[in-house]
């Protein structure tokens, strides 16, 4: 099942240099920044969260570190892109829930 998402205080931007890493650049190449919360609301049932990361524009280690939560878990804790994959480099996390 696909969902019309919901973003909450975000901006979307467009990206269109090329991502290393993945056939799939389109799917990395426009993305949300400054995202302080994302919302679906789901019936109750087994869902798989695809989420797709890049960093784009900070060159530095520690720029950009964040952490991913799902109802009230931590999925992803103080995750710095630029530190573990460098620029442009498509990093997929898949999570499965029941």
């Amino acid at each position: 099942m696909w969902a019309v998402e919901t973003a909450i205080r975000s901006a979307r931007q467009p990206a269109s240099p090329e991502i290393r890493g993945t056939p799939e650049d389109p799917l990395y190449q426009i993305f949300r920044d400054t995202l302080k919360e994302f919302r679906f609301d789901v019936p109750d049932g087994d869902y798989e969260l695809d989420l797709r990361f890049t960093e784009y524009s900070l060159k530095e280690p520690g720029k950009r570190v964040f952490r991913v939560t799902f109802n009230g878990e931590t999925l992803i804790d103080r995750l710095d892109l630029f530190a573990e994959y460098g620029l442009r480099y498509a990093v997929p996390k898949v999570f499965r829930f029941a």
